[in-house]
């Protein structure tokens, strides 16, 4: 009880959390975060596009492929990216959005070898220092995702399954 007041109070009422992210030293994997009241989980979410062959990908000019697109930032980072949803009541959409900015690993963060050494073959680019971070500590269970594979409307199914209101931060 103690710790859900604690929580109203920095934050508001989040009744439902939801999204993608990438996860330090899982440069390949997608992050997949669900909550609800108490219950939250966070487990694998599959690959990041980019990180499979465009030959696995929808159909160029499909919906699914143009959704997929639309997230893409630039020939580096492509679809990754970080992606949450929360709803709620009273929401402290600045403390939010506060604190996780404080789990984003940054420039100072790196190892001095890291910082320097991240990319010795190649010139480095404004995102290069945010790849292949493998040296921190992950508290999360390894992820096993088998093998990718474009399922055709996989993605429309999961679109607009939900109802109501949602705000985005």
């Amino acid at each position: 009880q103690v710790k859900g007041d604690r929580m109203r109070s920095k934050f508001g009422s989040i009744l439902r959390s939801k999204g993608f992210l990438w996860l330090a030293g899982r440069d390949d994997m997608c992050g997949e975060w669900s909550q609800a009241g108490a219950v939250g989980e966070f487990s694998c979410g599959g690959y990041f596009y980019a990180a499979v062959g465009e030959d696995e990908w929808p159909p160029e000019g499909s919906e699914p492929y143009e959704m997929i697109m639309k997230d893409f930032d630039g020939p580096e980072l492509k679809d990754r990216r970080q992606e949450l949803v929360f709803i709620g009541q009273n929401l402290k959409q600045d403390a939010i959005t506060s604190s996780l900015n404080d789990c984003l690993v940054t420039k100072e963060d790196l190892q001095p070898t890291e910082a320097s050494s991240s990319s010795k073959a190649e010139e480095p680019t404004e995102h290069s220092w945010k790849f292949g971070i493998d040296y921190l500590k992950d508290p999360f269970p390894k992820w096993d995702v088998g093998e990718f594979e474009y399922e055709e409307g996989s993605e429309e199914e999961e679109e607009g399954s939900e109802g109501g209101d949602k705000a985005e931060g």
